[in-house]
């Protein structure tokens, strides 16, 4: 493995999952223009920004910040375009975490990226 290089989000620099999606094209995937779609930001941590071969390490700082950020509150806001968008098939489920979010309950926005970040480096 060559030299590990080291990326740094910082939760300071984001108030909401479109500032964070702004903050990444950024900082990250100049050369995609991520959407904001979870499995594509998936994909591009393992595929596309994390090298195999040179290696990345992530660091986050701020996180106390990126957690109110990407809280309850966003989560409910991203899931209601989710719900939207998302097959007839997953409609009921959508709607679960919805409830759930609003009583702060679930996963958030946070916790998913930063498991996708955690699982993929």
């Amino acid at each position: 493995m060559g030299i590990m290089k080291e990326f740094l989000i910082d939760g300071e620099k984001f108030f909401d999952f479109e500032t964070f999606v702004s903050y990444m094209n950024s900082k990250a995937f100049t050369e995609y223009s991520w959407n904001g779609n979870l499995d594509a930001f998936a994909d591009l941590i393992r595929g596309g920004f994390l090298n195999p071969i040179e290696g990345t390490k992530i660091i986050w700082i701020n996180q106390n910040k990126a957690q109110s950020s990407l809280g309850y509150s966003e989560t409910i806001k991203w899931l209601e375009k989710k719900l939207v968008q998302c097959h007839s098939s997953n409609v009921e489920s959508v709607k679960q975490e919805i409830e759930a979010a609003k009583i702060q309950q679930g996963n958030t926005l946070f916790k998913i990226i930063a498991g996708i970040i955690t699982d993929e480096t």
